[in-house]
C-alpha cells in the first residue's frame, strides 16, 4: 500500500479511535472492511487482530496477527501481536519462539517481555517467567496485568508472602479486580490467615462473573475457622453459581468429610462421579468409603480415569494412585495395594520434593519467665471448658471428638484453627512466626494471647459447658510448653495408636503439607510417631491432673467405656449406657506387616 493513501491512514486512524473509546464492534467492522479494500496493509490486519483478541475471537485474531506478519516479517511489533494470541490459545511453545525473536530485535519492549512472561507461565516455567515479568514490571509499574501474572509465578514457586505484596500491588492499580482478590484470597489461605481470606473472597465472589472457586475457598476458609454452618452456606453458593461443576461437589464432598458426615459426603462424590466420571476428586473421595457403600468396580472407574490423564499432570495422577491403593485395601488385595502405596509415595517425593519435618524434641520443662495470671483463666473459663484432642493424624483424634459429641454439653469443633488464629493476631501485633514464634514468645504477651484466644473461644463455645477441638501432634508438639502455661483452665486428650497400623494409614494418604513431608518414607513416619509417643509421655506425668491418654484400640473395642473416661476427667457426669458403634480399623497393619518389615529393612 502507499505510504501517502490518505483514503487508507484516515480510516486507519478512525478504526483505532474506535478502539479507544471502547466501541469494538465498530472498530472491528470499520478494520474488515479496510482489509478488504487493502489487503497488503500490515498495520491494519495487526490492528484487527488486536480487536478480535480483546473480543475473544481468537482463532481470527491469529489469522490476521500472521498475515501481518507475513506482510513484515522484520517487524517486532507484529510478532509480539502473533505471539500474544498464541499465548492465548494455549500454544505456550509457539509463542515462547515467536516473543523471544521479537524480544531479540526490540530489547526494550517491555509489553513483549510482559507476554514472554505469560507465556512462561503457560508453559509451568515460573522461573523464567519472574524474569521477565519482574523486568517488565520495574518498567511498567502501573500496569496491573503485568503484576498480577508476577503474582501467579511467585505462587507457582511456592512463594507466597510475596505473591501476596504483588496482588495487593494490583489491587492499588485496579481496585475491584476479581482475579486478583481471587488469587490473594488463595495466597492468605496458604498463608493460614483464615480471617483476613474471608474478607477477600467475598469481595472476589462479588466482582467475578464465576464466582464458584472465590466461594469454594470461603467454604474452606470457614472450615478452618471452625465454623461449619458458614462454610455449608458458601457451598450452597458455590452450587448455585455453577450446578452442574463437578469440582464443587467434589470439594463440598471433602468438607463434609472433614466435619465427620460422612452420608453427605458421599452423597456429593456420588453425584460429582455422575456428572464426570472420571473426576479425579470424586474417585478419590469415593475411594475413602468401603466398596459395598460404592461399586466393586471402583477399581477400574480409577484405572479408566488415570487413562485419560496426560502423562505430565503428575498431581491428579498421584492422587488416583493413593485412591487406587485405598480401594485395593478395601477389595483385600493387600499386595497390589501396597505395590500402589509405595509406588504412589516414590511419585509423590519425586513430583512434590519436601524436606523430612525435624524431630524437633520437646522441652523437659516449660520455658522460664512465663507468669500464670487469674485474669486468662476466669476469661477463659467464663465461655467454656476447652478440651484439646492431639495425636498423629489418622490416629483416631476426630473420632474420639465424635464420640464425646453425643453427650448433650459438649460441643465439637473438629479440625479447627483457634490456636493458629490466635497465634496469627499475635504475629499481627509483635510480628512473630506462628509456630516457630510462639515458642519464644515474650512473657509480657502471655495475657494477649490468652485474652485473644478467650474472645475467639467464647465465640465458638456458645456457652456451651465443655468444647473441643483437634490438632495434630506436628503442630501441637512444638507449642504444648506454652500452651499448658497459657490456658491453664484446658484439659488435653492424647491419642495413641499402634504404631504399625498408624504408621501405615499416614502411608496411605497424600499429604501434601510440608509439615507432612515424612509421610514420603515409612520410617520418618514411624520416627514421629514415637517422638509424638515420647512428648505425651512427658505431659502425662508433668500434667497429671490436665492430660489423659486414650488408646485407639480400647474406644473400639469399647466406646461406651471410653466415653465414661473421658466424661468424668473433664468433669461431666458419666454418661447413660446407650448402643455405640464406631468404625474399626484394627490391626490395619496385619496383612502389610512382612511387607512393612522389609521396607524399613530398606531404609525407606
Amino acid at each position: 500500500m502507499p505510504t501517502d493513501d490518505r483514503l487508507t491512514e484516515d480510516a486507519l486512524a478512525q478504526a483505532r479511535a474506535a478502539l479507544e473509546r471502547g466501541a469494538l464492534k465498530n472498530a472491528i467492522a470499520k478494520l474488515k472492511e479496510l482489509v478488504a479494500r487493502v489487503p497488503d496493509y500490515p498495520a491494519a490486519h495487526d490492528l484487527l487482530a488486536g480487536a478480535l483478541y480483546f473480543q475473544g475471537t481468537l482463532e481470527e485474531a491469529l489469522v490476521h496477527a500472521q498475515k501481518a506478519r507475513a506482510l513484515a516479517p522484520e517487524d517486532a511489533e507484529y510478532m509480539r501481536g502473533e505471539g500474544t494470541i498464541l499465548s492465548a490459545l494455549e500454544r505456550h511453545d509457539d509463542a515462547v519462539s515467536c516473543l523471544t525473536e521479537a524480544l531479540s530485535r526490540a530489547p526494550d519492549d517491555m509489553a513483549a517481555r510482559a507476554a514472554l512472561g505469560e507465556a512462561f507461565l503457560g508453559q509451568g516455567r515460573a522461573v523464567q517467567a519472574e524474569a521477565q515479568l519482574r523486568q517488565a514490571a520495574a518498567h511498567t509499574s502501573d500496569a496491573p496485568n503485568v503484576h498480577y501474572a508476577l503474582g501467579r509465578a511467585l505462587v507457582l514457586m511456592d512463594r507466597p508472602a510475596e505473591a501476596e505484596s504483588t496482588f495487593r500491588k494490583v489491587l492499588e492499580l485496579s481496585p475491584g479486580h476479581g482475579p486478583s482478590l481471587l488469587n490473594l484470597g488463595r495466597t492468605l489461605f496458604l498463608l493460614d490467615r483464615f480471617k483476613g481470606a474471608i474478607e477477600i473472597l467475598e469481595a472476589a465472589a462479588a466482582a467475578l462473573n464465576r464466582p464458584a472457586e472465590a466461594l469454594c475457598l470461603l467454604g474452606e476458609c470457614h472450615a478452618q475457622r471452625d465454623s461449619f454452618e458458614a462454610g455449608r452456606q458458601a457451598f450452597n453458593r458455590a452450587k448455585a453459581a455453577a450446578p452442574d461443576d463437578p469440582k464443587v461437589l467434589e470439594r463440598e464432598g471433602f468438607f463434609y468429610l472433614n466435619w465427620q458426615k460422612p452420608e453427605h459426603a458421599l452423597a456429593c462424590f456420588r453425584t460429582a462421579h455422575a456428572l464426570d466420571p472420571r473426576s479425579v476428586g470424586a474417585l478419590s473421595g469415593l475411594s475413602s468409603f468401603p466398596l459395598d457403600a460404592v461399586g466393586a468396580d471402583l477399581v477400574t472407574q480409577i484405572d479408566n480415569a488415570q487413562a485419560g490423564i496426560a502423562a505430565e499432570e503428575a498431581g491428579p495422577s498421584i492422587v488416583l494412585d493413593f485412591a487406587r491403593a485405598r480401594a485395593l485395601d478395601h477389595q483385600g488385595d493387600f499386595e497390589a495395594a501396597w505395590a500402589n502405596t509405595v509406588s504412589a509415595n516414590q511419585r509423590h517425593r519425586a513430583a512434590f520434593p519436601s524436606p523430612v519435618a525435624p524431630n524437633r524434641g520437646f522441652p523437659t520443662a516449660p520455658p522460664p519467665g512465663w507468669e500464670t495470671s487469674a485474669d486468662a483463666s476466669a476469661a477463659l473459663m467464663a465461655g467454656a471448658g476447652l478440651v484439646i484432642i492431639g495425636g498423629m493424624p489418622r490416629s483416631g483424634k476426630s473420632t474420639a471428638e465424635t464420640l464425646l459429641g453425643t453427650l448433650r454439653d459438649v460441643g465439637v469443633g473438629y479440625e479447627t484453627n483457634i490456636l493458629r488464629e490466635t497465634l496469627e493476631d499475635l504475629n499481627e501485633e509483635i510480628g512473630l512466626d506462628l509456630i516457630e514464634g510462639f515458642a519464644a514468645l515474650p512473657a509480657g504477651y502471655l495475657a494477649a494471647f490468652r485474652n485473644h484466644f478467650a474472645r475467639k473461644f467464647a465465640e465458638r463455645a456458645g456457652g456451651r459447658p465443655v468444647y473441643t477441638i483437634t490438632s495434630p501432634a506436628t503442630y501441637l508438639m512444638p507449642i504444648l510448653p506454652v500452651i499448658f502455661r497459657a490456658l491453664p483452665g484446658a484439659r488435653f486428650v492424647f491419642m495413641d495408636r499402634d504404631r504399625f497400623d498408624n504408621a501405615l494409614r499416614i502411608f496411605q494418604f497424600c499429604y501434601a503439607q510440608a509439615r507432612h513431608g515424612y509421610t514420603y518414607e515409612l520410617k520418618a513416619i514411624i520416627g514421629q510417631i514415637d517422638l509424638w509417643r515420647a512428648a505425651k509421655t512427658h505431659w502425662l506425668q508433668v500434667e497429671p491432673q490436665r492430660a489423659m491418654a486414650l488408646a485407639y484400640e480400647d474406644m473400639i473395642a469399647d466406646p461406651a467405656a471410653a466415653l465414661s473416661v473421658m466424661a468424668q476427667f473433664i468433669g461431666l457426669h458419666e454418661p447413660p449406657a446407650g448402643p455405640l458403634a464406631l468404625p474399626d480399623d484394627r490391626g490395619c497393619a496385619v496383612p502389610y506387616r512382612a511387607m512393612m518389615d522389609q521396607a524399613l529393612k530398606d531404609g525407606d
